[in-house]
């Protein structure tokens, strides 16, 4: 920690998707679809904020991969699922803006709580997945889409330059459209740990 509170922050741990829901019309008629998670993936996250006594004003850097093996699309109350190979892949980044209040600031455990905003960047990689027996293109896409965040966390202070934490944070994004898909928010849950 800088004279002046500065400071950075880097971090690793795991994070937890919801399924992806969206709905698509096709010749007419509507569809809802909802693409199945796994149920865990890495993730990391950088950062740099100022202190400002019990309060930290951070910005960061997050990215995780979320992959999915399986879809269920249903219209007209008729249900079809159909699982596939290999993993369709999102790269999400996320760059956000968060406040943060500081709570037995100076003792050796300060827990924290804090909300955040941003922008999360969704990245289809291109790929060809078999579903029953036939071949689909997965295009490459992009779409950037805005988030809020709620964080808490606790903080072993080492000494006065250096503290270990570790932060679970839910990430809830706006609707979005990919290729004509209208999917609805995504919510993302991580913990991770590292030092600042």
């Amino acid at each position: 920690l800088a004279d002046d509170g500065i400071y950075v922050k880097g971090g690793i741990g795991a994070a937890w998707t919801s399924d992806i829901e969206g709905d698509f019309t096709l010749s007419g008629t509507k569809y809802d679809s909802e693409l199945g998670t796994d149920n865990s993936q890495s993730n990391f996250q950088v950062g740099i904020g100022k202190e400002f006594g019990d309060w930290r004003l951070e910005g960061t850097y997050a990215q995780t991969t979320v992959e999915t093996n399986s879809i269920s699309t249903t219209s007209s109350g008729s249900s079809v699922s159909s699982s596939f190979t290999p993993n369709a892949e999102f790269d999400a980044n996320v760059y956000q803006l968060s406040l943060l209040k500081d709570f037995n600031k100076g003792e050796k455990l300060t827990p924290y709580i804090g909300v955040g905003a941003g922008f999360t960047d969704i990245e289809v990689k291109a790929t060809t997945i078999t579903a029953s027996g036939t071949d689909l293109d997965v295009l490459k896409a992009n779409e950037t889409v805005f988030h809020y965040a709620l964080i808490g966390g606790v903080s072993y202070n080492v000494n006065e330059s250096t503290a270990l934490f570790t932060e679970a944070t839910l990430v809830k994004t706006s609707g979005f459209e990919i290729d004509d898909i209208d999917y609805e928010s995504v919510s993302q849950t991580s913990a991770l740990g590292g030092v600042r």
